[in-house]
């Protein structure tokens, strides 16, 4: 008897019109239907889950288990190819299907990383990001401070994921940004580097590791590049820092800029206060990034600045803007992955959306959890080991061959042995 299991599937923006009319894939109503080895089709459902030309959806699959294990899992990335081009980034069961999984399969975090072959994927560039402004594609970027959160942010197709050093007030605590070493950020640079796989990953210089001497700046961003697997490193400051720009691109390290509200300054701008109010500040922020521009930066993050002149600076520019807290008209948008998710425990920035709850989400499965544990409900005998059968009965009979005697009659039997053994020992 066939049983049924749910897959999901998640496409890659790749021609996917060309594969519905030349590939395996075929259109039925509000479903794709893929072809599968051995005859086998699979369905699933696009509905209103598109997203530009992105698509994702549930597979229900109809097949046994075994077929699943051995011929399916596995084939279909090589069956959904197209001229060398995959469409697929990832399949594999739907979380709902692993309740019954063998525990010897999933052991807690141990396993988290993909042990099964992956299509290849198309990595995000520099060059990548000027194609898209060209084309008018916007970038997408995000924060990301470790492993597990680079991987869902790198797999949701994120083009730009920034190790910002808002790690200090994010994930360590700090008050500011100002605390934050080059250790830290060349640790959680390292973590999130191995999560990803497709984003341009770049790295923010914390405050003190490229203020000193252009040397000590190009040794420390080296670093992030030999040691991290950074991309980029990002750091903060207009035309007088255009100089060492020059200098890291000629070392061949990626320079991405960060002008308008740069929060190491906050001394400086006496807090956090929107800039480029004025004529004068507004002119001075031109003359930053083309500067930066002119100095090999391959993008410029604008932070909190009027939307009018963050669109000027784009309309002006010739590599990529970023804005966060710029308004709608630059090439691109990033904000902080803790204030997309209600994570920051406190109130959020003006241009910071929020589009889940996760300190309720957290809040809620945390309670729960105590409650099992409390009420003797967690874990129940499903998420227990069991001795084999074998062991069991070994066990059992031992402790039946063990009735019926006492303390008293183990003590006078050890007796008995020890006065043996003195005998012996006399003789």
């Amino acid at each position: 008897m066939k049983k049924t299991l749910s897959w999901l599937i998640w496409l890659d923006p790749l021609s996917i019109q060309d594969k519905l009319r030349n590939g395996p894939l075929a259109r039925m109503g509000d479903h794709l239907r893929c072809r599968a080895r051995g005859g086998l089709n699979i369905d699933f459902d696009v509905r209103d889950r598109v997203l530009g030309e992105k698509a994702f959806g549930l597979a229900a699959v109809a097949a046994p288990v075994s077929g699943i294990n051995k011929e399916l899992h596995g084939h279909i990335v090589a069956d959904l190819s197209s001229a060398g081009k995959s469409i697929l980034v990832e399949f594999g069961p739907h979380p709902s299907q692993q309740s019954g999984a063998a525990l010897e399969r999933t052991m807690s975090v141990t396993q988290l990383r993909d042990t099964g072959a992956s299509p290849p994927v198309r990595p995000v560039t520099g060059q990548s990001l000027l194609d898209m402004k060209l084309a008018g594609l916007a970038i997408t970027a995000l924060t990301a401070y470790d492993y597990p959160t680079a991987r869902l942010v790198d797999q949701a197709s994120i083009d730009l994921i920034l190790v910002g050093d808002s790690v200090g007030m994010a994930v360590l605590g700090y008050e500011s940004t100002l605390p934050v070493t080059m250790e830290e950020m060349l640790h959680h640079t390292h973590a999130v580097a191995r999560g990803v796989k497709r984003a341009f990953l770049v790295a923010d210089m914390p405050f003190g590791s490229y203020h000193t001497s252009t040397d000590e700046a190009l040794r420390n961003a080296t670093r992030f590049i030999k040691e991290s697997g950074a991309h980029a490193v990002k750091l903060e400051g207009g035309e007088r820092r255009a100089g060492l720009v020059r200098r890291m691109t000629e070392a061949e390290i990626s320079v991405v800029a960060h002008i308008g509200l740069t929060p190491q300054s906050i001394h400086r701008m006496s807090g956090y206060k929107v800039q480029g109010r004025s004529v004068e500040a507004i002119e001075r922020l031109y003359t930053d990034a083309a500067a930066l521009q002119d100095a090999g930066a391959v993008a410029i993050v604008l932070e909190g600045i009027p939307r009018e002149v963050a669109a000027e600076i784009t309309r002006r520019s010739t590599i990529p803007t970023i804005g966060i807290g710029a308004g709608p008209d630059c090439d691109g948008q990033i904000l902080v992955f803790h204030d997309l998710f209600n994570l920051t425990f406190s109130a959020p920035a003006k241009f910071a959306r929020r589009y889940a709850d996760g300190a309720e989400f957290f809040a809620n499965a945390l309670g729960r959890y105590r409650a099992d544990v409390a009420a003797h409900a967690f874990p129940a005998d499903a998420e227990s080991y069991h001795l084999s059968r074998e062991v069991a009965a070994q066990l059992e009979s031992n402790d039946q061959d063990g009735e019926g005697r006492s303390p008293d009659t183990d003590e006078k039997d050890a007796s008995k042995i020890f006065d043996k053994l003195v005998a012996v020992g006399r003789d």
